[in-house]
């Protein structure tokens, strides 16, 4: 892909991970979980 697109692979992975915690954050309403409690 780093030939191709002439983009380190990094960058491209950091993009991609950026992208998808963004549109995890526009739904984060949707998202129901319950907190885990640790007991040390």
């Amino acid at each position: 892909m780093e030939k191709a697109l002439g983009v380190k692979m990094d960058t491209l992975m950091m993009r991609q991970s950026a992208y998808e915690i963004a549109q995890t954050r526009k739904r984060e309403g949707e998202i129901r979980v319950r907190r885990v409690r640790v007991v040390a």
